[in-house]
């Protein structure tokens, strides 16, 4: 942190003269876990990207690290571009580390899979429902 902040001769804030910011994972109260799938390593390294830090472990939860509502857009869309999944800014807020939000990327997947089937189902069901109406249709004209 800075004692003061750097001013332009009219006083205002003087970006220029702003040192850079360190790339190190800030002290955590948790110890660095590294990404142990490919999910993890992918979501990792888009959170070390945007946040501009060199390592991110996967119980690091984002908003600690310095992120922000911003931030989190940036990720998503990033998320969106790797993954190819449309995903909601909010999967961030309610899955903020990587090990957290990795795990409600597999849920989907499996979300996905049960509503495939259960359509699927439903489909069958209604053609059945007119291949029944067709044969009493066909027996009334028999008849």
């Amino acid at each position: 942190l800075l004692k003061t902040l750097p001013l332009t001769p009219n006083g205002k804030l003087d970006r220029k003269a702003l040192p850079e910011p360190d790339q190190v994972r800030p002290e955590m109260a948790q110890a660095y876990i590294a990404p142990s799938n490919d999910v993890e390593r992918k979501l990792s390294g888009i959170w070390c990207d945007v946040l501009c830090l060199n390592r991110v472990g996967i119980h690091d939860n984002f908003f600690d690290l310095g992120g922000n509502s911003l931030l989190a857009i940036q990720v998503i869309e990033r998320v969106r571009q790797v993954f190819g999944d449309d995903i909601s800014v909010i999967k961030l807020f309610q899955y903020p580390t990587v090990s957290s939000f990795a795990g409600s990327l597999k849920d989907r997947a499996g979300d996905q899979v049960r509503l495939y089937r259960v359509e699927n189902r439903a489909k069958a069901r209604r053609e059945a429902i007119i291949r029944r109406k067709e044969q009493k249709k066909e027996n009334k004209i028999i008849v």
